[in-house]
Order: structure tokens, then C-alpha cells, then sequence
């Protein structure tokens, strides 16, 4: 019951932190370190995703993909790149039910950022999951549910 009474009220402490959309950088620009957060979800097949940062860094923004191994963090007060590579992954399909489900591990690092991040450093590591309605691989999905979890030091300068 103990747990279940905390895990309520970090999870409103979390939505109040992110709702806001702000970047919290410091007061007068002195460097911070610490583990940074990303939390990426997508839900819809148009590849929109979102993206939430809880550390140093307190912001919501939007993730755009670059390509294969680059993300860039739209934040309403800067933007960050992150360069990825895959550790492993396992992908499975229940042709039966046109079910696709997606498992990824993998590291980043942050390699170039603007605004208020501008002096931004780190690395970290992320676990993917994926799952969407999916019947023939040459057409995108119908639905789409996935989430990715990425943590690790940063420094902000």
C-alpha cells in the first residue's frame, strides 16, 4: 500500500514537472550535473513522438529522427542531437493476429545542442519497446504503440 501511495504521487510530480514545458538550467548559468531522463513515446503510424526530460534538464518537446542513428530534442528552450547505436534487439510477428512486437537496447550520446543546452555533455544507455498492428512489411502500420526509456550523466554548463 506504502508503494502504491508513492509511485501515485511521483507520478503527479512527474506530470506536474513536464507539464510546464520549461528548462531548468541553473540559476545564473552555473554548470550542473547529474542523470538526465528521456522518455520518448509514439502513438500514432505518422511517426510523431514525444519527448520528456526530467534532470538537469526539465522540458517537453518533440523528438524528430534525423536518420537511422540521429534524434534531434525540440525543446521550447533549446534543441539536443544525440547520435544512437543498437546493443541488440529482437523484433517477433504474429501473422496470424498482424501483430509486430520490438525490443532495442542501445547507447547515445549527446553530440550537438542550441539554446539554453547549448553546453550540454553526456552519454547514457535506452531500452526500446515497440508494438504495432502491422500485416505486410511494405505497408506502414495501422496502429502503433512504443516508448523508449534513455538515462545517463550529463553535464550543463
Amino acid at each position: 500500500m506504502k508503494v502504491r501511495a508513492i509511485a501515485g504521487g511521483a507520478a503527479i510530480l512527474l506530470a506536474g514537472a513536464v507539464g510546464v514545458g520549461v528548462a531548468a538550467t541553473g540559476a545564473g548559468g552555473a554548470t550542473r550535473s547529474g542523470t538526465q531522463h528521456f522518455f520518448i513515446t509514439a502513438n500514432t503510424p505518422d511517426g510523431a513522438q514525444s519527448v520528456q526530460a526530467i534532470g538537469p534538464i526539465v522540458a517537453k518537446g518533440r523528438d524528430r529522427i534525423l536518420d537511422d542513428n540521429h534524434d534531434r530534442f525540440e525543446f521550447p528552450n533549446g534543441t539536443i542531437t544525440v547520435r544512437h547505436h543498437i546493443s541488440s534487439s529482437h523484433e517477433s510477428i504474429d501473422d496470424k493476429n498482424c501483430v509486430f512486437d520490438g525490443t532495442e537496447t542501445g547507447t547515445f550520446t549527446i553530440v550537438k545542442a542550441t539554446g539554453a543546452y547549448a553546453k550540454v555533455r553526456g552519454y547514457g544507455s535506452y531500452q526500446a519497446h515497440f508494438i504495432a498492428a502491422a500485416c505486410h512489411e511494405d505497408r506502414p502500420p495501422t496502429a502503433l504503440m512504443g516508448h523508449v526509456d534513455a538515462s545517463g550523466p550529463i553535464t550543463l554548463g
